[in-house]
């Protein structure tokens, strides 16, 4: 089909994946209540595809929900996937189901005007998937199944296919929710890489780059020496402060990892805008913000211009100055 995605909303950004759920009995409740739930496994115990596939749902994934014939209401998760008793609403609607199961939390629409496959069986029904589709392919009909994996092609094209028929406000943040799961990712990933690097490093040294890589212990004390308070909001208190990273911890070495001159201490709002390249500083310690969002953001926020506005040390401008070339509009 070749439909860029971006087509669909000017709000929206390409997700990871798309998703279909069939909705049948208890539409009304996860639409209404902004969830799926599916069990871990049927009532004898035997695990299926349909529900296993809410464990691998991420923020920023797109989902349509399908229920009587048509997709009525389009989605995007906003959570991680978890363990999750049978939500109590689901009354005798959720008889035929196991206590224990999967929750993910989306963000619904509702269409203004359902969509029936059917009527575009020309466009929809080659790129349906080969195995474990949504539909039957003889009719487009709603398999009896649950949450079904689509392609880029599929849900893209049905993103087109609804454009304007929807509130696109559900996509506002949407980079935000994916940058933050990649945040939990890289963590992970990057405590891994110190557990790996124990053999060769002392006990002292593997703390001290634990501590470093959440912005605490001996690396937040160094950088609150050179840094006592957070530039833009004046802030000084320790526990209202991160120590933020200036070269990124992948690109850093043990050494820059754990030194004073790579680490801003800032209030969070404000290491948030920093961590993500819509804000940093010149030299002489002004404010630099190209992206207009940012800009917004400080405005509402009172801080527009640094409090504390002072130049930075020569072993501090060697980290800042990569951190400027990075600088987002």
């Amino acid at each position: 089909m070749g439909i860029a995605p971006e087509a669909a909303s000017p709000l929206f950004t390409a997700p990871q994946k798309y998703w279909w759920v069939n909705h049948s009995r208890t539409y009304k409740q996860e639409i209404g209540d902004g969830y799926i739930w599916a069990p871990l496994t049927t009532q004898d115990g035997h695990e299926v595809r349909a529900y296993e596939n809410l464990n691998f749902c991420r923020p920023g994934d797109v989902i349509f929900s399908y229920s009587e014939k048509a997709i009525r209401n389009v989605g995007v998760v906003v959570g991680r996937p978890e363990l999750a008793r049978k939500p109590l609403d689901f009354g005798r609607a959720g008889d035929a189901w196991k206590d224990d199961g999967r929750l993910v939390p989306i963000r619904w629409a509702r269409l203004a005007t359902p969509v029936e496959p059917v009527k575009h069986s020309k466009d929809v029904l080659p790129l349906l998937p080969e195995r474990n589709s949504p539909l039957k392919k003889s009719n487009l009909l709603g398999n009896q199944s649950y949450l079904h994996e689509i392609s880029v092609e599929l849900g893209t094209y049905l993103l087109k296919l609804i454009e304007s028929n929807y509130d696109p406000t559900i996509f506002l943040g949407l980079e935000d929710l994916k940058q933050d799961e990649q945040t939990v990712v890289d963590f992970i990933y990057d405590m891994d890489e110190i557990e790996k690097q124990y053999s060769v490093l002392s006990v002292t040294e593997t703390k001290a780059l634990r501590s470093a890589r959440i912005g605490q212990g001996v690396f937040k004390d160094r950088v609150l020496e050179i840094e006592p308070a957070c530039r833009l909001t004046g802030v000084r208190h320790r526990n209202l402060l991160n120590a933020s990273h200036i070269k990124p911890w992948r690109e850093s070495t043990n050494e820059e990892r754990l030194s004073p001159f790579n680490g801003l201490a800032l209030s969070p709002h404000i290491d948030r805008l920093f961590d993500r390249y819509l804000i940093t500083f010149d030299p002489g310690g002004g404010l630099l913000v190209k992206n207009e969002l940012a800009r917004e953001a400080l405005q509402l926020w009172g801080a527009t211009k640094p409090v504390i506005a002072k130049p930075f040390r020569k072993e501090q401008e060697e980290f800042l100055s990569l951190h400027r070339e990075r600088l987002r509009s």
